[in-house]
């Protein structure tokens, strides 16, 4: 059994599974700003993120900035439209410094293609489906903005500011 198949084990049980380097982290921390429009100060977060660095430490900086998170494993097939962009951890073709795995911004995904990002280059990348299904390792982190207060306080006041109508036609 995959040790992520299972929401919060501990800790040491799925460091070494989903390890990231100090560059890496803070290119997916980076990467899911940019994709949710939102501002971020990633090197604050790094420092006060304890070493070694995970998804678990991946999702704990996202949900500091904002973003509600959660990893998963699934199989790239069943990764839903709506949960673009996402960040998927992918092998690595040829290990280099980083290790032999590396995250990937998911931008798209359909039946024949998917288009993603990776750290180091700014060139989007598009392969076939069964390409990256060859290096994705099934996991998965879904980040969703977290509704503001703000935005659910001008729904209520229009909501209220309409509410009266139906009065007024008793």
């Amino acid at each position: 059994m995959h040790p992520l198949l299972t929401r919060r084990r501990r800790a040491n049980d799925t460091q070494p599974v989903t390890a990231l380097s100090r560059e890496q982290l803070l290119w997916c921390l980076q990467a899911l700003c940019r994709s949710h429009r939102g501002s971020c100060d990633a090197e604050r977060l790094l420092d006060e993120t304890v070493e070694p660095y995970s998804w678990s430490s991946l999702e704990a900086a996202a949900e500091k900035l904002g973003l509600r998170c959660s990893y998963r494993c699934v199989r790239l097939s069943r990764i839903p439209p709506e949960a673009m962009p996402c960040l998927a951890l992918l092998q690595s073709p040829a290990p280099d410094r980083f290790g032999s795995q590396r995250p990937a911004l998911i931008v798209h995904l359909d039946d024949r293609e998917a288009r993603y990002y990776v750290p180091g280059e700014s060139a989007m990348r598009q392969e076939n489906l069964e390409d990256l299904a060859k290096l994705y390792t099934g996991i998965v982190l879904y980040a969703t903005p977290e509704r503001s207060t703000a935005a659910l306080e001008h729904r209520e006041s229009r909501m209220f500011g309409l509410s009266w109508i139906p009065q007024l036609l008793k």
